[in-house]
């Protein structure tokens, strides 16, 4: 699986990232979101982040090419 971050909310302030399951792409999500501005869904199989002033965007691009390799980024 490619691993996705795009646009979750129609007003674009939050966004999906999508990937395989890693437990270090997990902690270090973790430790670059504070768990107020992010949410695992279930059913999305995403974690949410509330991005509302852009400041994560970059740095989860950043993060998902460390630990995958490859991302496809809409956002």
């Amino acid at each position: 699986m490619t691993p996705t971050i795009e646009p979750y909310s129609d007003d674009g302030r939050e966004i999906a990232v999508r990937t395989d399951y890693d437990e270090g792409f997990k902690n270090a999500l973790k430790a670059l979101v504070p768990p107020q501005d992010r949410d695992w869904d279930p059913d999305e199989k995403a974690w949410i982040v509330r991005d509302f002033d852009g400041i994560y965007a970059v740095d989860l691009v950043a993060l998902v090419r460390q630990h995958f390799g490859d991302v496809h980024a809409t956002i």
